[in-house]
């Protein structure tokens, strides 16, 4: 199953999600649990999550972050894999460009060596969408994947809704409005909308959390 998690304001707005809280018992700590791994884009670092569920005892998703490039901030919090374990996942062009001297700066060394340092996995592959990194985690025996939409949302989660294989959509609507600001859905719809079944809400810390599931085709 593949879920897909964004934040949105009241007008539509797509919003960073610096508020969101991972503490136990918050919505984000739950929707962890019932994942085997969480996918987030490079831009979403710059928020600096954990995406690590807070439950006692709940064993932790694998983070995936994808990447078309290793210019990555190496002390991100995503990177310390004593909390959970984590997987980059770039193309193979930024991988072999990482192994080259420009991008080893003082230090000698490449992005690649200082994550592998911190215990994170690397992995590069020719074609980097959707597929691929799902294939990926499928091969890994996972059943559920959270596709987190950080960053103003990543090019995999709108492949995703415009392809029709995301399941579960849950939506963090915050009481702002973001007027002309705001930055608007960048995926598109063969029809004019889709239909969620099964919606629930609940208020989190001020914030109304949806989720529905997409109709099956």
């Amino acid at each position: 199953m593949l879920f897909y998690r964004f934040s949105s304001s009241l007008d539509g707005g797509f919003l960073e999600s610096n508020s969101i809280s991972s503490t136990e018992g918050s919505y984000f700590s739950e929707l962890l649990q019932e994942n085997d791994a969480v996918i987030v884009c490079g831009t979403a670092l710059l928020e600096n999550p954990t995406l690590v569920t807070a439950e006692p005892g709940a064993k932790q998703p694998l983070r995936i972050v994808v990447t078309s490039t290793l210019q990555l901030p190496p002390d991100a919090s995503v990177f310390d894999t004593s909390l959970a374990p984590t997987l980059v996942i770039a193309s193979e062009e930024a991988v072999l460009s990482d192994s080259g001297s420009s991008y080893k700066g003082n230090s000698g060394q490449t992005m690649e060596s200082k994550l592998q340092e911190r215990g994170v996995e690397v992995v590069g592959i020719q074609e980097l969408n959707l597929d691929s990194v799902l294939e990926i985690c499928y091969a890994r025996g996972f059943c559920s994947v959270l596709v987190d939409g950080r960053g103003h949302g990543s090019s995999l989660a709108k492949q995703a809704l415009e392809e029709k294989v995301v399941q579960k959509l849950v939506v963090d609507v915050s009481p702002k409005l973001c007027g002309h600001s705001k930055a608007g859905a960048n995926f598109m719809l063969d029809k004019d909308f889709e239909t969620l079944e099964r919606v629930s809400s609940r208020m989190c810390g001020g914030n109304v959390i949806i989720q529905g599931y997409f109709q099956k085709q």
